[in-house]
């Protein structure tokens, strides 16, 4: 059956307005009307499938956990902006928005932060699970709300929903766009600057694995950045000769650029990071780095909040999706200056 994002799609308006065509609910235009109301009879639309499930006029509150929004240089802002696009889309359906932020390197703050959010009486939470220990024990003291994981996986844990990016395929496909770049290199390192993150340790652990399968002669190691000192030296933890790769698992890789820069010939590295940020954009145009894999924030924004919508609105099915891994090369850097 066809839903109400998809009516507003083929017309051409946001699903508020097909709301409230369908509902008879406030002003819309007569053209707008009838091609609303002709879409969806040629597609199916029950017109009281929204009404039965909104009769009781229930506000739902959807919650979202994100760390900072000012931290790691504005990722988190970006799955922000993406819900606040859905927020736009469903703030005439009975759905409101609630936020609560915390500092990602503090697994008491995020607790903190949690119990905040469930004080409001949540229907459903969007949340990035990045501390597997605190995660699984938030899920086991509020089993009976859903959850939907955007950013990243958790093992041996089942959301109601998870829209992340498959953390292994991305490491494989560094491994081969490295590959492509430069297929003789003297050393290949990955670079973490949040060894607790999940998504990062397995992004690692399959580019070593990828490229240790074609060069298997060819040395290569994890590092991980615990302290600001460590960007400092990271041109003595590689070597200070020969051609190196390195592949930096997260948004932080223009700072791995900038201390390379400050004491070693930045030509002798081939680097491949994460996200699409400003930084980052500037860095691929210059040639500074070889590549960007994105993970298109704003849309997993987006989609976990509509997501949420249908499942505990409309009572839609749950399903599971992964989030393409997009490869930004200079020759294709988007016009657009958002994340995507």
């Amino acid at each position: 059956m066809v839903t109400l994002k998809e009516i507003a799609d083929k017309a051409g308006v946001s699903i508020g307005t097909v709301d409230r065509v369908l509902h008879n609910r406030g002003r819309v235009s007569k053209e707008n009307i009838d091609l609303i109301l002709c879409i969806a009879r040629e597609n199916g639309y029950v017109p009281n499938q929204l009404a039965r499930r909104l009769q009781d006029n229930r506000q739902y509150s959807f919650g979202v956990l994100l760390p900072a929004l000012e931290s790691e240089f504005g990722y988190w802002q970006q799955i922000k902006e993406g819900i606040e696009t859905a927020r736009t889309e469903l703030n005439s359906l009975e759905v409101d928005i609630i936020y609560s932020f915390y500092d990602r390197r503090s697994p008491d703050d995020f607790l903190t932060a949690c119990e905040h959010l469930f004080a409001n009486d949540i229907s459903a939470y969007i949340m990035a699970p990045l501390m597997g220990d605190a995660t699984r024990r938030v899920m086991g003291d509020h089993g009976s709300v859903p959850a939907v994981f955007i950013d990243s996986s958790l093992p041996g844990i089942s959301p109601l929903y998870d829209l992340s990016q498959d953390p292994e395929q991305a490491g494989r496909t560094a491994a081969r766009v490295m590959d492509l770049f430069d297929s003789s290199l003297d050393s290949v390192f990955t670079i973490q600057t949040y060894s607790s993150a999940y998504n990062g340790r397995m992004r690692a652990e399959a580019f070593l694995n990828a490229y240790r399968a074609v060069h298997d002669d060819v040395p290569t190691a994890s590092i991980n950045i615990a302290t600001e000192d460590d960007f400092a030296i990271i041109p003595d933890m590689v070597g200070r000769s020969g051609r190196v790769g390195l592949f930096v698992v997260n948004d932080g890789v223009h700072r791995i650029v900038d201390a390379i820069k400050s004491s070693d010939d930045i030509s002798r590295f081939t680097i491949i990071g994460f996200d699409l940020s400003p930084q980052n954009r500037e860095l691929l145009d210059s040639g500074l780095i070889a590549a960007v894999i994105g993970q298109r924030p704003r849309l997993q924004g987006y989609e976990a909040a509509m997501f949420l919508y249908r499942a505990i609105v409309l009572g839609q099915e749950r399903r599971s999706v992964h989030i393409p891994v997009d490869i930004y090369i200079k020759e294709n850097i988007p016009e657009d200056r958002s994340w995507f």
